[in-house]
């Protein structure tokens, strides 16, 4: 019967290299339930064995990070025909700022909060869901029919990416008067970010 060492293994000689993270991750899990067999093996097995301990030790979002390494040799072990089936691990419940939301009352606070050259792209980023770095660096040609297209060169790459988002009346409200930018800073250049 193969075991969670053996899948651990096959995952790491895959054609694709892993990063140090997920050879760290995979030395953890290893660790822990390298000695379980994987058609035995349970999500309760790897809650026990893996997860509980670890959240002693580390956050959860690095502890949900490594359960997901550790899916990935699980589902790559059936992929390959080591295992028929596996179990799936059960990652801990991550309170992640970025998804906190903020009431409509606290976000009209947080903009009339800003210093005045400020406010307008603090309404900006809240009414169109913009990266700061595409706020910066929209112009008026990006604004057509009340939709912005943000223009972006994720990854440093020279490959292109459009996404556009409806203009909100109260963002329209706050943009300055200027040939250009929508956004300018108060000696009318792009902000630095």
């Amino acid at each position: 019967m193969p075991t969670f060492a053996q899948a651990s293994e096959l995952y790491r000689s895959r054609p694709d290299p892993l990063s140090k993270d997920d050879m760290r991750n995979l030395a953890r899990a290893d660790y822990a339930l390298g000695h379980l067999d994987l058609a035995r093996m349970t999500a309760g097995d790897i809650d026990a064995l893996f997860t509980k301990p670890r959240l002693s030790a580390v956050s959860a979002s690095t502890v949900a990070r490594e359960l997901r390494t550790v899916a990935a040799a699980l589902n790559y072990a059936v992929a390959m025909g080591l295992a028929h089936a596996v179990c799936r691990p059960i990652a801990p419940r991550v309170d992640d700022a970025r998804t906190t939301l903020i009431t409509r009352e606290l976000r009209d606070q947080l903009i009339l909060a800003a210093e005045p050259p400020l406010r307008a792209v603090v309404a900006f980023l809240f009414y169109t869901g913009a990266r700061l770095s595409e706020a910066l660096d929209s112009t008026h040609d990006d604004v057509r029919a009340g939709v912005v297209t943000f223009v972006t060169h994720k990854g440093g790459g020279f490959r292109r990416r459009l996404r556009t988002v409806p203009l909100h009346p109260v963002a329209a409200q706050f943009l300055l008067p200027h040939p250009t930018l929508l956004l300018p800073d108060p000696w009318g250049k792009r902000w630095s970010n």
